[in-house]
């Protein structure tokens, strides 16, 4: 990267394979309940737990973002998390998001995430304005769909329960680029994080 690029990034925690296949097949039997062209889904390969979104940012505050979440790393153990269930931003009679949460290590997670804000305070962001919610973003409600439409998605996801359960081991999280190309945003890790510390 030469100096004075930007990039868009953001930090977040990669999902593991088996993960994504459950999260696909959780997609399928939700695509199966709604009409096509009411959502637009989230491939798999894309799907993450977001820690942060950082914004376009200049080349230098990427790299001062390198030993600050080396150090976050390095003081936090692995942990383990689980999906959960169903739901759906900003609430059921107005969807336009919908996901899957999590469940597990909750308290490790949001010391983690904790440390991420307070990282990005370090390198000039603003503090968050929303409180934690982790999950995982399944797809979106497409635009100028109709009020009925929108309903109907509601309606769905008050009753729709996720079968797809799936456990796995959280062992380091990642400062992400995203790419923004005609098909849509492509995501790649720059560098990974290995959580060193001693579980206690």
């Amino acid at each position: 990267m030469m100096a004075g690029d930007k990039i868009r990034t953001f930090i977040a925690i990669e999902i593991p394979c088996d993960v994504k296949t459950a999260l696909m097949s959780l997609q399928e039997d939700i695509q199966s309940q709604l009409p096509k062209r009411l959502m637009r889904w989230v491939p798999p390969r894309d799907i993450h737990l977001t820690l942060r979104y950082v914004g376009e940012i200049a080349s230098d505050q990427a790299h001062a973002l390198i030993p600050i979440l080396s150090g976050i790393a390095g003081r936090s153990a692995p942990f383990n998390l689980s999906l959960g269930g169903l739901g759906c931003f900003p609430r059921a009679q107005t969807p336009r998001v919908i996901w899957v949460g999590v469940t597990g290590d909750l308290d490790r997670l949001q010391n983690i995430w904790s440390a991420v804000q307070q990282g990005a305070q370090r390198i000039g962001h603003h503090p968050e304005k929303l409180k934690f919610s982790p999950h995982l973003t399944l797809g979106r409600v497409r635009r100028h769909v109709s009020h009925r439409e929108v309903r109907a998605v509601g309606d769905y996801m008050i009753t729709a329960v996720a079968d797809a359960m799936c456990k796995w081991s959280v062992n380091e999280f990642s400062l992400m680029k995203s790419d923004l190309r005609p098909s849509g945003a492509v995501y790649s890790a720059l560098r990974r994080y290995t959580l060193s510390a001693a579980c206690a």
